[in-house]
Formats: C-alpha cells, sequence, structure tokens
C-alpha cells in the first residue's frame, strides 16, 4: 500500500511483470549501483537503467516500485510508475517513462496528476521521461556499450590504467592507451569511460581512435 510506511524493495516488481503481454520482452539487468539483478519489463527500461547508472548523484533506484490505487468508473484500478530514484542529497522521485507523453490520453494524464499529488503528500517527487526525444543521438547506445564491456573489473586492473593515466600527456584514445606498455585492459578503459573518469561526447559514435580526455580537476 501506498502510505507513510511504504518503503521501496528490490523483492520483485510491484506488478507481475511476467504475465504475457503481446510486444513486452523482459530483459534481466545486473545493476551495480543496487547490488541485484532487476526484472525490467522492456528494452526501454532497461536503457532507462544504464541512465541512472551513469548519473553520479543516484545512489539507488527500484524498477516497479509500488502500486497506487485510484477509482476509474465506479470500479478500484490501479497505477504503477516505472522507477523510484534515490539521489545523494536525500532527494527521492518517481518517473514514468514513455515513447511520447503527448499521445497520452486526458484519462492517463489525470492518473498521472492524481498520483505526482499522492506522491508529494509523502514528500516525493515525480517525473515524466521521454525516452524517445533523449535516444535521437548516440547517448543511450554509448552507454550500454560501455556498462556491457565493463564488468568484472579488478583493483589490479583499475589501479594499472589510473598509474598510466597520471603519467599520460598528449593525445588520448583508446587505441593509444591499448598500446600503451603497461597493457591497461578494455575492460578498466570502458569501466573508467562509464564512471568519468575519461570523457568524450556522449552523442558521437565511440571508436578506438574517438578522441578522449581527462575532466577538470576543480579548484576547492
Amino acid at each position: 500500500m501506498f502510505d507513510r510506511n511504504w518503503r521501496p524493495s528490490h523483492a520483485a516488481p510491484a506488478r507481475d511483470v511476467r504475465k504475457k503481454r503481446f510486444g513486452k520482452s523482459l530483459v534481466y539487468f545486473p545493476s551495480r549501483k543496487n547490488h541485484v539483478q532487476l526484472i525490467c519489463e522492456s528494452h526501454n527500461e532497461a536503457y532507462m537503467c544504464w541512465l541512472l547508472e551513469y548519473q553520479h548523484h543516484v545512489t539507488q533506484y527500484y524498477i516497479q516500485p509500488v502500486s497506487y490505487r485510484y477509482d476509474s468508473t465506479k470500479k478500484s484500478c490501479q497505477y504503477t510508475p516505472d522507477f523510484f530514484v534515490k539521489c545523494d542529497d536525500g532527494h527521492a522521485y518517481f518517473i514514468e517513462l514513455k515513447g511520447s507523453l503527448s499521445e497520452l490520453s486526458s484519462h492517463y494524464h489525470s492518473v498521472l496528476d492524481s498520483f505526482a499529488t499522492a506522491a508529494a503528500m509523502l514528500g516525493y517527487g515525480f517525473e515524466t521521461f521521454n525516452l524517445a526525444e533523449f535516444a535521437k543521438d548516440g547517448t543511450l547506445d554509448n552507454l550500454a556499450l560501455l556498462y556491457s564491456r565493463s564488468h568484472r573489473v579488478t583493483d589490479y586492473e583499475q589501479r594499472q590504467l589510473m598509474s598510466c593515466l597520471c603519467t599520460w600527456t598528449g593525445p588520448l584514445s583508446i587505441s593509444l592507451l591499448l598500446s600503451h606498455e603497461s597493457h591497461p585492459s578494455l575492460r578498466a578503459i570502458c569501466s573508467a569511460i562509464f564512471d568519468q573518469q575519461l570523457n568524450f561526447d556522449l552523442r558521437n559514435t565511440l571508436t578506438l581512435n574517438t578522441p578522449l580526455f581527462k575532466p577538470k580537476i576543480q579548484e576547492p
């Protein structure tokens, strides 16, 4: 029940996502931030997971976190938001993920408004997210590639790469790093890019020769 006693859980989605739904396919997402395998109801939800894993201010997130009951035409219905997100500043909010928000019916908009009001009364925010607009460039594909290539990086691999970067001067790219005498691993490089220890323009396709740069150190 969605009230002041509600707490998010990774135990299972609030609704049964395993039910057969036409055009739906489950994606099992290995989340580093949550240390569990999440069950995504669609590839769009998996894309959203990559975004949330990438954002430093997000500490934890939950899929299909709670079902909210409301009355519609004299019958009880329920609405389940797609995500619940916790941030490092204490802020927490729900996300409704849609391909095109402009195509939603007026009734569905009223359901979202009703849930947003209920969430606000409990101190939570509510956001609608149009993933289709965000996916027009290569950002999501790049994040998916980097995340999948950076699993099981050892501490030794990370130290090896960081030692290499500390003394590095001149142009940077994956190809140049791989050819360095210290032989940093590809997964360590991909992990460093995903963790924003190395940067590039995410909107462009990442290749072995894409220019990389180290983030500027902010003065205290």
